[in-house]
């Protein structure tokens, strides 16, 4: 049960972010770094929810505080 839950959030919160970069992506500049930058920058965030709490298992207390800020204050 646990694990369909995490994969259907991993899926609509992937897709959000997915389709929030197709509707950025073109009002950036013509530079391709702008539009990488962005995609590292969304890979980041998806990843910063599940991130935190590793690095919380980890015993990384400071960095899992860092990451979970970032990441749930880009999620809110």
């Amino acid at each position: 049960m646990l694990a369909k839950l995490l994969i259907g959030y991993a899926l609509i919160y992937s897709t959000v972010h997915l389709l929030l970069y197709l509707r950025l992506r073109p009002l950036l500049p013509a530079r391709r770094a702008w539009g990488v930058g962005l995609g590292v920058w969304f890979a980041l965030m998806i990843l910063a929810p599940p991130g935190a709490r590793g690095l919380e298992r980890l015993g990384l207390g400071g960095a899992s505080c860092v990451t979970a800020w970032v990441g749930f204050l880009w999620m809110g």
